[in-house]
């Protein structure tokens, strides 16, 4: 992994964040409602355009940089062309298959009759992604790396400022239509519609923002490739070759995605109050998934260039250092991650109280934080573990665990909705277990394939320990301000004084090593700290 990927991999985690804040603003505009709405439409339509065009983008780019390297151009140029082909069909077909089974798969499947016109609206945005992939792979394998990661910002930014326009304007009019059927839902309804526009919109302008870099590149590049070999690459044998280099990344797409379906499936299967379940479902994505995967990310962010150095020390055979860095990986994604996880539980409900305001919902919400962010900590691990094993040539392993990863999620919730009354909190409850084992399982592969063993006092305990009075000490300072100060500010100071403690706790008990910061994210600023308290 060389720092343009890992750069490449910044970006688009930033992209996920855009996306996160997205679903916040969608929740503004709509309401919970309409987040389960527009929410059961996406994920219906990331699902056909997986299939459609999932790994495109890597598989296109791979085959045309090997071309290009060996001086094939003819070839290079018969196999994008041969690419387009295929896959703007296969987009054509993805929508027509969108418009064809709207209906069916939203009222009879997922019993969300209010999606079906947000799905019908995103079909097009099926051949839409086709093409802007297609054209992001195309620039990358002409060296242009960051294209793609670059498109994904500006696209989640295009969203969203669109989505302010059009769902308010949608709104309106299906406040009109609310009083004219009695029927409160097609307020969230139409302003899911307009949603659905500002993602076309969105891709329309990507995707012509692409054509044009995609005519510069190739003109530029049309008086270097006169010369190359005068054998080209049979359609046929384009086809098989994409699909079969594509076939990885969708399936790992599809593994990511799979989750989410499968639990408002089981939760629509199970429910007693549609209504109810729809406002649980959105409380769910908008304020549970969005405020644990905000810091996962984040930790994420951080940690994934000691990955790369890790596998640049192993090829390098400096094996002893690549130990130290890949346990300061670990040890990173732990102090960070059992921090967030313990601050949120902590401040559950000021938290809660910011996103969905003081409603009466907002209970539920605080149960879901308090009790499920754990999650942070074993997504951040897992995630860290996922990568060094992908890059250590165990792709093969991963996928198949974290399939049946997936399975396990969808037999817990099922257990968890038919055994209690859990609700929406049985896909909080499946998520930490699901996390959990496989970041073990994970966890357990990566230090096997490392030849090392876990430091448990100093990489575990002590951080956990440090952690849970620092969360002690931050639940006595919430109580003694929240009364008297709005919940912004309050959340401010703990976040503030909590740090303070956590970090000077870890500085004081020794629990970081000089070698250990030169890669440890924010290390730093932590060796600035420590040698003011004359630690080190």
């Amino acid at each position: 992994m060389n720092q343009k990927e890992i750069r490449r991999k910044q970006v688009q985690a930033i992209v996920y964040l855009f996306s996160l804040i997205t679903i916040m603003i969608i929740a503004r505009l709509t309401g919970y409602h309409g987040v389960t709405y527009v929410a059961c439409a996406v994920e219906i339509y990331f699902f056909v355009s997986i299939l459609v065009s999932g790994g495109v983008i890597d598989a296109l780019s791979r085959i045309l940089r090997s071309r290009n390297s060996k001086g094939q151009y003819r070839n290079a140029e018969s196999m994008r062309r041969n690419a387009f082909l295929v896959q703007i069909l296969f987009g054509i077909l993805g929508t027509l298959a969108i418009w064809a089974m709207a209906s069916s798969v939203s009222e009879k499947l997922f019993h969300i009759r209010y999606s079906v016109l947000i799905l019908s609206l995103l079909a097009p945005a099926v051949l839409l992604n086709t093409l802007s992939s297609l054209f992001i792979g195309y620039v990358r394998g002409e060296g242009v790396d960051l294209a793609g990661a670059i498109a994904g910002v500006l696209r989640q930014l295009l969203i969203i400022g669109l989505s302010f326009l059009f769902c308010g304007l949608f709104r309106n009019y299906g406040i009109k239509v609310s009083h004219l059927l009695g029927q409160e839902n097609f307020i969230y309804m139409y302003a899911g519609v307009g949603f659905s526009i500002a993602v076309l919109l969105s891709e329309v302008i990507i995707t012509l923002l692409l054509v044009l870099l995609f005519i510069f590149i190739k003109k530029h590049k049309k008086n270097e490739r006169q010369e190359g070999l005068k054998k080209k690459d049979t359609i046929f044998y384009s086809i098989r070759i994409l699909c079969i280099n594509r076939l990885a990344g969708a399936v790992v797409m599809m593994a990511m995605l799979l989750p989410f379906p499968t639990g408002l499936l089981l939760l629509q299967k199970t429910a007693v109050d549609l209504e109810e379940i729809a406002t649980c479902y959105g409380m769910y994505l908008a304020v549970y998934v969005v405020i644990c995967a905000l810091p996962a990310i984040l930790v994420s962010i951080a940690v994934l260039p000691v990955c790369g150095k890790t596998m640049s020390l192993i090829r390098k055979e400096e094996n002893r250092y690549a130990k130290t860095v890949f346990q300061s990986g670990v040890h990173a994604g732990i102090v960070y991650g059992v921090y967030a996880t313990v601050l949120l539980t902590v401040l559950s409900k000021p938290m809660a109280e910011l996103i969905c305001g003081t409603t009466e919902d907002v209970d539920i919400a605080v149960k879901m934080i308090a009790g499920g962010a754990s999650v942070i900590l074993f997504s951040v691990l897992m995630i860290y573990f996922i990568r060094i094993l992908v890059l250590t040539g165990k792709k093969g392993f991963v996928i198949a665990v974290v399939y049946l990863a997936d399975l396990f999620f969808a037999l817990m919730t099922y257990l968890f909705l038919n055994s209690g009354n859990a609700g929406i909190l049985a896909l909080v409850y499946a998520g930490i277990l699901t996390t959990g084992i496989v970041c073990m399982i994970f966890g357990t592969m990566a230090y096997h394939q490392m030849r090392q063993r876990m430091d448990w006092l100093q990489v575990v305990i002590l951080p956990v320990g440090v952690s849970c009075i620092a969360g002690l000490l931050t639940m006595l300072v919430g109580k003694l301000l929240l009364p008297h100060l709005g919940n912004l500010f309050a959340v401010f100071l703990c976040l503030l004084i909590s740090m303070t403690v956590y970090f000077a706790g870890l500085l004081l008990l020794r629990n970081f090593s000089e070698q250990e910061l030169e890669n440890f994210p924010g290390g730093r600023w932590i060796s600035l700290v420590g040698q003011t308290l004359k630690v080190f």
